[in-house]
Order: C-alpha cells, then sequence, then structure tokens
C-alpha cells in the first residue's frame, strides 16, 4: 500500500478506460476470478495507455505502512500496560502518525475490531510476570541450567511485544508508577532486561 500524492489528477479519458473494465468483471466471486484472471489481465499489459498512466502516476507516492522487515512497529507506537492498547507516539499530523494510524488501527484493527487480541495482550502480560516472579524465587535455589531453560521458555512466548513494553517501561522509570511489584521484579532481576 502507498500513500497516493494528491497530485495523482488522472485525465477523464483514463477514468473512462478504466470504469470500462471495471464493469466487465460481473457475476459471482469465482466469475469474478476467472473474468480478472482472463479477461482483464490480457488488459493490464506494458503499452496500454490506461494502465501505464496509472503506474507512472503511483510512483511518486510514498509508502503509508511500517514495513516490519525494515521498521520497528515499536518506534512508532507504545503498548500502555493497562488499557493494552497501542498508543502512538508520534505527533498528530506528522508522516510517521498517520502511517502509525493507517498501519495499526486500519490495516491491522489492534485496537478496534479484534477484542481477542488485546484481552491476549492482558493474558500475555500476566503470564509474563508469573514467569519473572517464579524465576525469581528459584534463582538461588536451582542450576543455572534450569535457570536458562525458563529464560528460553519465556522467550518463546507469544506477544512478545508485550514484554518488550514491560522492559521498556522499566527502563524509562514509568513501570513504578504502573505495577510496583513487577517494577521490584525488574530490579531483583537485572538480567531480564536483556534480550
Amino acid at each position: 500500500m502507498i500513500q497516493l500524492s494528491n497530485k495523482i489528477k488522472p485525465s477523464e479519458e483514463v477514468l473512462n478506460g478504466l470504469a470500462a473494465y471495471q464493469s466487465l468483471i460481473v457475476g459471482s466471486f469465482a466469475e469474478k476470478q476467472a473474468l480478472a484472471k482472463t479477461k482483464f489481465s490480457s488488459y493490464n499489459r506494458k503499452r496500454n495507455p490506461n494502465f501505464d498512466a496509472v503506474k507512472t502516476a503511483l510512483t511518486d507516492g510514498i509508502a503509508l505502512f511500517i514495513n516490519p522487515r525494515t521498521e520497528n512497529g515499536m518506534d512508532f507506537c507504545k503498548l500502555n500496560l493497562l488499557s493494552f492498547h497501542f498508543e502512538i507516539t508520534a505527533p498528530k499530523g506528522t508522516f510517521d502518525y498517520e502511517s502509525a494510524d493507517y498501519t495499526f488501527n486500519t490495516v491491522l484493527c489492534l485496537n478496534t475490531q479484534r477484542e481477542y487480541l488485546r484481552q491476549a495482550r492482558e493474558n500475555a502480560y500476566g503470564m509474563y510476570k508469573t514467569r519473572l516472579f517464579y524465576y525469581f524465587k528459584n534463582k538461588s535455589i536451582v542450576p543455572k541450567a534450569q535457570l536458562d531453560k525458563m529464560i528460553a521458555e519465556l522467550q518463546k512466548e507469544s506477544h512478545i511485544t508485550v514484554w518488550k513494553e514491560m522492559q521498556r517501561a522499566y527502563n524509562n522509570g514509568i513501570l513504578a508508577k504502573l505495577d510496583i511489584e513487577l517494577n521490584k521484579l525488574f530490579q531483583s532481576i537485572p538480567e531480564s532486561l536483556n534480550g
């Protein structure tokens, strides 16, 4: 998905040509699929003036979503450890804000329409805290190999963003206001802040 420039204004001829192609794709979903593969794909080729005009105009756009292969989503948001909703950290009106809002709220619907994800993040918080407490209780009485296994198991858990946000909240000095017990656990287990 790319952000389109406001300057893209296809000619009436191009718009009419695209509308004519679109009107050919009718029927059930299966029929539309078949038509798109045969008839429509034959139009979407080089030297078709309508598609060439669109392709040329679209190269002026820039990416509007956060690409997880090249960008860290946590650079654009924080997970509220009380509501378990993602909050965009970039100032409103900036490109970073628009990218994060589009990615998190429109495409992924992380805060809306998918309550089960919010609930899963909340459950993960409790699970991580429990694992950290268990590690703390056993730290002085079990062999290092067993402690390493506990850490490895923790790192395999789902919703790792929750764990990373817990660490970030501690490192930023705000965790004590949110969860004093968890803050004390991190203080007692400084190695839990690695990785």
